[in-house]
């Protein structure tokens, strides 16, 4: 009995990670997007329009589900686990911020950008879940996102 409750555990353990590392790759991929269709579009406020408020300090949340980069991205995330950051599951089993008729998870879900060079950024992208009752885990994705300025 013991080694079926140790191999549940380990499977729910896995299981949180590997959808913790998904929701890491969905929320950079929608990043490099935004920063993409910028560059693409000739935006008048610069590659990282939408991008460049989200810092260490003041960090954002992007809801992927929202096809609208101005109204997608918004600060609010500063502590690890706040409510703003909580992600929940829709009916159809995708995930996003928006509490009403949808599943609380134990997933939160923020990022930020840093400066490297005049025409490079790292962004980076935090996920947090409660993996019990008091275990906290984090899984964090880095990329580095380049841009020429004419």
């Amino acid at each position: 009995l013991t080694s079926a409750f140790r191999a549940m555990t380990a499977s729910v353990a896995a299981r949180d990670q590997m959808t913790a590392n998904f929701l890491a790759q969905d929320a950079m991929e929608y990043v490099r997007n935004v920063k993409d269709n910028n560059v693409l579009n000739k935006d008048e406020n610069g590659p990282l329009n939408a991008l460049n408020t989200c810092t260490a300090i003041n960090k954002c949340y992007v809801n992927t589900l929202n096809t609208d980069q101005e109204n997608a991205i918004d600060k609010g995330c500063q502590e690890q686990l706040s409510e703003e950051c909580h992600l929940y599951k829709t009916s159809t089993g995708r995930f996003t911020y928006d509490p009403t008729g949808n599943q609380p998870t134990n997933f939160y879900r923020s990022f930020y950008l840093t400066n490297i060079t005049a025409v490079s950024a790292r962004a980076v992208v935090d996920v947090v879940w409660q993996t019990g009752a008091y275990d906290i885990a984090t899984t964090t994705l880095q990329n580095d996102l380049y841009y020429v300025v004419k």
